[in-house]
């Protein structure tokens, strides 16, 4: 197959969204022919970032049978997004959709794209990557024992559009990650593979990081501004949070008038992973943990080998949990289903995450 074959196969799937690819599946392609597999597997590697769906197509496309493209249907023609930069814009574009009768989306980073179309609709598009700073937190609406995460760092607040990569950026920079003193430092408790998501995304749609304990990325947050609409058209503000949130209501509300202070356990749970249907959340404050390393180690073996090893490092992660030295964090497993010659055997790739120093 060639590579022009290849971009039309990609383009009948995948409309225009291959436009901003091209050139690095038309790179890829290159190292393909080549057999310059570490150069592919980066390649691959780079498109997967930004969309997972277009690499793993075509990946299956140059090691599957390809067939002829047929003809190109017509694009999804979807509405211009509105990008607002602060909350009163936020708040306007949702006051004006809904004074129209317009149906509202917020989309992040469009990586559910890829395979659904939840963010295409006929109405008004509203894109969250502009609304991606750190909020100041007023220690002042917080309760006792709250005060005291907020003054260790273990407390943290960032708008909804920000990705998982900005906040661990700002919370453990890249560049004093070599320091042998990562307790300094705070991070997520987990993340998810794919660090450019937006928070939203990844937290309204339930994703799930590494680790058989760890929950998923949502358990992390604490309180969260939704804005809904109520049945005037106007936006409403609601800081919701579990019964038992962070929040001292009597200063809450002394501080912020403008805003319902939800404390409601189900409220909190319906709410939290919403899948974008039950209003706009415009922030997050969430918990962090101290910053750790961890030390992978990729094994190659046999799918019977595989076997004996998988309930060893299953015990592991359920006993070891502390972060301490030694203990696995989490373990993946790869599985190439096709057997390999000349043994025939089928392969597995073990990958272990290890806290380390």
């Amino acid at each position: 197959m060639d590579v022009d074959q290849l971009l039309q196969l990609l383009r009948n799937d995948h409309g225009d969204r291959i436009n901003d690819v091209a050139a690095l599946i038309r790179m890829l392609h290159e190292h393909h022919e080549a057999n310059n597999n570490d150069l592919f597997r980066d390649m691959l590697h780079e498109i997967g970032q930004l969309a997972a769906a277009v690499a793993l197509d075509a990946f299956g496309h140059l090691f599957g049978d390809g067939e002829e493209a047929p003809v190109q249907p017509v694009p999804l023609q979807i509405p211009e997004p509105l990008r607002p930069t602060s909350l009163n814009e936020l708040i306007q574009n949702i006051t004006d959709a809904a004074q129209g009768g317009n149906t509202i989306k917020a989309v992040g980073t469009q990586h559910s794209v890829e395979w659904t179309d939840i963010g295409h609709i006929d109405g008004t598009q509203i894109d969250m990557s502009e609304l991606n700073d750190v909020i100041h937190i007023n220690r002042n609406v917080l309760n006792a024992v709250n005060q005291e995460m907020l003054d260790n760092r273990m407390i943290c607040c960032f708008e909804a559009g920000a990705t998982l990569a900005h906040v661990q950026e700002y919370l453990w920079p890249l560049g004093f990650r070599t320091t042998r003193n990562p307790e300094r430092y705070r991070v997520l408790p987990n993340q998810t593979g794919c660090t450019n998501l937006s928070l939203s995304g990844t937290i309204a749609t339930g994703a799930h990081g590494n680790g058989l304990t760890k929950p998923i990325i949502a358990d992390m947050v604490l309180s969260f501004l939704l804005l809904t609409v109520n049945a005037n058209g106007d936006v409403v503000q609601n800081q919701i949070e579990p019964e038992d949130g962070i929040t001292d209501q009597q200063a809450f509300e002394a501080i912020h008038p403008e805003k319902n202070l939800i404390q409601d356990d189900n409220i909190f749970q319906a709410a939290l992973v919403n899948i974008g249907g039950m209003g706009i959340v415009y922030s997050y404050t969430f918990r962090t943990v101290n910053a750790f390393f961890l030390t992978e180690n990729r094994q190659f073996v046999t799918w019977e080998e595989a076997q004996d090893e998988i309930p060893e490092l299953y015990n592991r992660n359920i006993n070891e949990q502390e972060p301490v030295e030694g203990n696995l964090h989490s373990f993946e497993i790869f599985v190439n289903p096709y057997p390999m010659e000349p043994q025939g055997q089928v392969g597995v790739v073990i990958c272990t995450l290890e806290y380390s120093n």
